[in-house]
């Protein structure tokens, strides 16, 4: 039996603090995507990295937009206040059947009439048979090899320690976790505080005690918990306007989407690049973030044959964030994350009750190979990029 607990947002020091069980495992640093989220679920699910599987952020540019309406609708592109995008982000949800993890957000910050340009990457949730239609997923597998499963704290309320006394430890082989609350409290809260801090020691509580009752039935036992980043703490927010105002510019203008750590562009035309390469070499001078050129594209498998993700990209480095972004006006935030994933803090964590593979980081493109191995099915049809870090029965024909 395979217990899967996949923690969205733990970051490795702080397991190390506050989870003593998770501790008590074999534990391993883990390398996160340079992106959000949505890039790092394609990876763990797909075991491909992030230019095989073109997932990378939330929206994208496309021909599909949830908000093509409103350049249908006459004036409405121009009525920019919040109420009426508000209204518009509502008639999209109902209209649209995207029923993904993120679903189809309200772009705050961007003029109404580039709403339509954009996309979102997901439609539906990681662990239905519609996502990363070109790959073969990990739920889709166990669905094809008939693995008896249970899927836990991905329902509409997301209740996980409510929703895990639904599961049949004497049935089921492989049950998988999903604990989405940690990144959540680490947005709201941040690290040191006690809100998060409890939050952390009532997961690894759960852990142990879900731990034991699969243990009691008398079965072997795999225990592989991980999570896709760390979190670090914001110390300075920075509007990207105040960059481009010195300049005589105004950052609206441009086909552009301001995340909390990235801010994307899609030229029109020469002017427009030019313009905006200078304004982005004021921020790099200053040292407050770096365009992803070609060599970071390709350190971070972010070579992509399209525009879909961004002609120009300027990454935002911590403990920065941006104010005023398609999420909102940043506040609020106390951590963040999709910083660099060579920095510390951004680490995420892997821990398993088996011995790990002589290795100082698991990768998040090692999750599917490894989770395959230990439930006995041939990972070698799927091609996978990463390998089985667990020092465990290979399967005959690998």
């Amino acid at each position: 039996m395979l217990l899967l607990y996949f923690m969205d947002g733990l970051k490795f020091e702080m397991a190390e603090k506050y989870m003593p069980y998770l501790s008590s495992l074999n534990m391993r640093p883990l390398k996160s995507d340079f992106g959000y989220s949505c890039a790092c679920h394609a990876t763990m699910y797909t075991g491909r990295n992030i230019d095989e599987h073109n997932t990378w952020f939330v929206w994208k540019k496309g021909e599909n937009s949830p908000y093509w309406f409103v350049d249908k609708v006459p004036f409405l592109k121009y009525l920019n206040c919040i109420p009426v995008k508000v209204l518009v982000s509502k008639v999209a949800r109902k209209i649209n059947r995207n029923t993904s993890f993120s679903g189809i957000p309200m772009l705050v910050n961007l003029p109404l009439k580039y709403w339509s340009s954009f996309e979102p990457c997901e439609d539906t949730f990681w662990t239905a048979d519609g996502y990363m239609p070109k790959f073969e997923t990990l739920f889709k597998i166990l669905r094809k090899k008939k693995v008896p499963h249970q899927i836990v704290g991905l329902s509409k309320d997301g209740d996980v320690f409510a929703e895990e006394k639904g599961v049949d430890y004497q049935k089921d082989d492989f049950v998988y976790y999903f604990i989405g609350e940690v990144d959540s409290y680490m947005h709201k809260y941040g690290e040191c505080a006690a809100e998060s801090i409890a939050y952390l020691k009532k997961t690894d509580e759960f852990i142990k005690k879900t731990c034991e009752k699969a243990k009691a039935t008398g079965k072997p036992v795999t225990v592989v918990c991980y999570s896709d980043h760390g979190h670090i703490d914001v110390e300075k927010k920075i509007d990207v306007n105040d960059y481009f105002k010195v300049r005589g510019l105004d950052v609206r203008k441009y086909l552009q989407l301001t995340e909390s750590t990235f801010i994307r562009f899609w030229f029109r035309n020469q002017q427009e690049r030019i313009e905006v390469a200078q304004v982005l070499e004021d921020m790099q001078k200053e040292g407050v973030g770096f365009v992803l050129d070609s060599e970071i594209r390709k350190k971070y498998h972010l070579c992509f044959d399209s525009n879909e993700h961004g002609d120009l990209v300027f990454h935002l480095m911590a403990p920065n964030i941006f104010t005023n972004t398609i999420w909102g006006f940043g506040k609020t935030i106390k951590s963040m994350h999709g910083y660099d994933p060579e920095l510390p803090k951004h680490y995420g964590v892997f821990a398993a009750n088996q011995e790990i593979i002589e290795k100082d980081f698991v990768h998040l493109t090692d999750i599917l190979p490894t989770i395959l191995t230990n439930l006995g099915i041939d990972r070698a049809p799927y091609l996978l990029t990463g390998a089985n870090v667990l020092k465990c029965r290979e399967i005959e024909n690998e």
